[in-house]
C-alpha cells in the first residue's frame, strides 16, 4: 500500500505500538497489516491422506493440504468444504478441528479433519494434481510450514509419530 485510503496522501513508516507501520502523516491513518483466515481439510482415507500439488505461486509445484481463503459471507467451515470441492472435485464431511496453524505469514490456517461424502477426485483450477499418500510415502517437502504442522498433528493422532524435520 502506497497511499492512504482515507485522504490519498503518501504513506510513511513510523513506530506505532512498538512496530514500524505504514501511516498517513496527514490524517493519522495506520495500515494494520493483519493476517487473513484460510481454511482447509485433511482428508484421511485408510492409511493415507489427500494432498494437492499447487498450480500457482507461492510454492507452485509443491504439495499442500487443499484449502484457501475464507470469503466474506461464509464460515470457516463452509470455506473448507468449498475449497475442497473447487480444488479436488470432492464433497467432504467435516469431522472436527485438527488445529489452527500460523507461522508469521499472511494467513492463519484452520485445518479440519474430513471424510469424503461424494464427488470424483479431479484437479480443479488451483492445482495440477491431487492424490492420496500413504503414511510411509508422504512427500518430504510440503509447501508451507503450516502444512507440515498439520500433517505432523494428523500423524501423531494416528500413532505414526511426526514428520522428519527438514
Amino acid at each position: 500500500m502506497n497511499y492512504c485510503p482515507v485522504c490519498g496522501k503518501s504513506l510513511w513508516e513510523r513506530d506505532v505500538s512498538g512496530r514500524r507501520r505504514l501511516c498517513c502523516p496527514e490524517c493519522d491513518f495506520v495500515y494494520w497489516r493483519n493476517p487473513v483466515a484460510a481454511a482447509g481439510a485433511l482428508v484421511g482415507f485408510g492409511e493415507g491422506v489427500l494432498l494437492a500439488r499447487r498450480k500457482y505461486e507461492p510454492r507452485a509445484g509443491e504439495w499442500s493440504i487443499p484449502g484457501g481463503y475464507v470469503e466474506c459471507g461464509e464460515t470457516v467451515e463452509e470455506a473448507a468444504v468449498r475449497e475442497m470441492l473447487e480444488e479436488t472435485g470432492l464433497d467432504i464431511r467435516l469431522e472436527g478441528l485438527l488445529g489452527v496453524y500460523s507461522d508469521r505469514g499472511p494467513a492463519v490456517r484452520v485445518i479440519y479433519r474430513a471424510a469424503i461424502a461424494g464427488g470424483s477426485l479431479c484437479p480443479g483450477d488451483d492445482i495440477t494434481e491431487a492424490r492420496f499418500f500413504d503414511v510411509g510415502t508422504l512427500p518430504e517437502k510440503v509447501a508451507f510450514a503450516t502444512d507440515r504442522m498439520a500433517l505432523d498433528d494428523w500423524l501423531k493422532a494416528k500413532g505414526a509419530g511426526g514428520l522428519p524435520i527438514l
